[in-house]
């Protein structure tokens, strides 16, 4: 076997898991960033559902939730807080047109006492927020409406 090869003749990458970690937090570690790409892919699918309603209305968003949810083909109750320990609630914030600033908030996760959540940006873009930097978007989010 030659030096940085492994028996089959491959490439070694070396070890796959940090060696200072167990063997149930490396699992843990990738069962935590599969659910986060997974719920990073399910924000974008929403988005681009939103996407296509405002092409097919003249750059206009859905007006409410009834409308986004029936555009997803999804029930509504999406939109709404499940419960202690559950999963967040999905915020959609209407009125907003694609000529909108691109860092508008369009989607963001609501769970309270959360120190992070997700959000949809107008331009598409898909981000965690700390609770803190949610606040100062959504602001900036309804000066925005307002001035429309």
């Amino acid at each position: 076997i030659r030096p940085g090869m492994n028996f089959i003749g491959y490439k070694d990458m070396g070890q796959p898991q940090d060696k200072s970690k167990s063997y149930i937090e490396n699992v843990l570690d990738a069962r935590k960033n599969a659910i986060e790409t997974i719920e990073k892919v399910n924000h974008a699918s929403i988005y681009r559902a939103m996407q296509q309603y405002a092409i097919m209305n003249d750059g206009n968003f859905p007006p409410n939730t009834e409308v986004l949810a029936q555009q997803l083909g999804l029930s509504e109750k999406l939109f709404t807080l499940k419960g202690e320990g559950q999963r967040p609630a999905l915020v959609y914030i209407p009125g907003q047109h694609e000529r909108m600033p691109a860092a508008n908030v369009l989607l963001y996760e609501y769970l309270p006492g959360a120190s992070q959540g997700r959000v949809v940006r107008l331009d598409g873009r898909v981000e965690k927020l700390t609770a803190a930097q949610l606040q100062a978007a959504l602001g900036k989010t309804t000066r925005s409406l307002r001035y429309r």
